[in-house]
């Protein structure tokens, strides 16, 4: 065990190397500091939860954390107390998401693949190219975020089913987690959740987790209350149209095929109508063709096989969040009004890579020594993790 945490440690840092370095990010949304900054000046007003920022909206101030989801900027301020100053916070709480994110993924893999599978899927998840496009890109911190409570909110429903109301608090404190991290990731996920909930009902014959879920729902929703009923509430004395008109509008940024596929173009430029975005919006080689040959391999190799429910999930789940970032799939988005706030097609990459990755844990099933290292360092190789850095020097 010992062996196989050095082993996840130092293939990690590579992925978090760019943020151990001196100087700030460039990147899109380039305010973190400043919210961090807003969410400090709260904590010294005694204003908590925090609601209403002094110094933004040119000086006015308006009510940013009633709307924008406040958990990654509380544990931020946490950091922040602990001496880092603000621009430094928003790296340190880069390299703890990325941990996070890496030791959520184990604990889900690990449940079905073993410890070998469970390093295996946890790094394919590190460095999944929008992994780091979230943060390095785009600064969606709170995107990035919403990256470790996907696989725990996975992980302690299965658990629930398997081993009881005990459970019932892990569960809640995941959903709540991510309620207030990057509640419209739940509109990614709602779909291959109720999925794997039914599975694992069905398999377990449990039909009384559905009020153990009943109890664990209605614990997260009222954890995460004083941000969620503000949202529900008062949304309509906001000036919702402008999240969702003009360049915020979905059907100006579907994917084709090639661009979730083939296309890994590194670049800190935008996404933009047709296939010339300057970002990275692939889901990555290794991503999708490691989880090609599972699938195509499983009705031949037995230990594969015994899986075939877990392998025919991870397909699903990722067949269907590339066919979302489709244009093929407008009238489901036209279909479904809340999905519009998502803005961008191209954000259930998150379901993609956190499927894909789940299932390339499986490849721990078979019993080739040499596989496991030789994905690993051609997932760092065709990533340019390495590159990247010594680049930035």
């Amino acid at each position: 065990m010992k062996r196989l945490i050095l082993i996840m440690v130092i293939l990690l840092l590579p992925a978090v190397a760019p943020l151990m370095q001196k100087g700030y990010l460039t990147m899109h949304d380039d305010l973190q500091a400043i919210r961090q900054l807003e969410m400090d000046k709260c904590f010294a007003d005694r204003q908590i939860p925090c609601r209403w920022v002094l110094d933004m909206g040119y000086g006015y101030g308006y009510p940013l954390f009633n709307y924008y989801p406040p958990l990654p900027y509380y544990l931020g301020e946490i950091i922040h107390k602990l001496g880092w100053q603000f621009t430094d916070t928003v790296k340190v709480l880069g390299i703890v998401g990325f941990t996070a994110s890496m030791i959520a993924m184990y604990l889900l893999a690990a449940e079905f693949w073993g410890r070998r599978g469970g390093v295996l899927a946890a790094l394919f998840y590190v460095y999944a190219p929008y992994h780091s496009t979230d943060l390095y890109v785009r600064g969606a911190v709170n995107e990035f975020w919403a990256l470790v409570w996907v696989p725990l909110i996975f992980w302690t429903i299965y658990r629930l089913i398997k081993n009881g109301p005990k459970w019932i608090p892990w569960v809640a404190m995941s959903m709540t987690a991510l309620l207030l991290t990057h509640n419209l990731t739940f509109l990614i996920i709602i779909l291959p959740l109720t999925v794997w909930i039914l599975l694992w009902i069905i398999t377990f014959r449990s039909i009384r987790s559905i009020g153990n879920f009943t109890w664990a729902g209605l614990w997260a929703f009222g954890l995460a209350a004083f941000y969620t009923l503000p949202v529900l509430l008062e949304a309509k004395y906001v000036s919702l149209w402008t999240l969702t008109s003009g360049y915020f509008n979905y059907l100006a940024h579907f994917l084709d095929w090639k661009q979730m596929l083939l296309k890994i173009n590194w670049g800190y430029g935008s996404s933009v109508y047709g296939p010339d975005d300057t970002m990275s919006l692939a889901v990555g080689y290794l991503h999708w063709l490691v989880p090609l040959a599972i699938v195509i391999s499983t009705p031949f190799i037995d230990k594969l096989r015994r899986q075939m429910a877990l392998v025919l999930f991870a397909l699903f789940s990722i067949l269907f969040s590339l066919f979302m970032m489709h244009w093929k799939a407008t009238p489901i988005w036209q279909a479904i009004k809340p999905l519009e706030f998502l803005q961008f097609p191209w954000r259930f990459l998150t379901l993609a890579i956190f499927a894909g990755s789940f299932l390339v844990g499986a490849l721990a099933l078979v019993n080739k020594r040499w596989l496991l290292p030789s994905l690993l360092l051609l997932l760092l190789i065709l990533n340019k993790i390495i590159g990247c850095y010594i680049c930035t020097l």
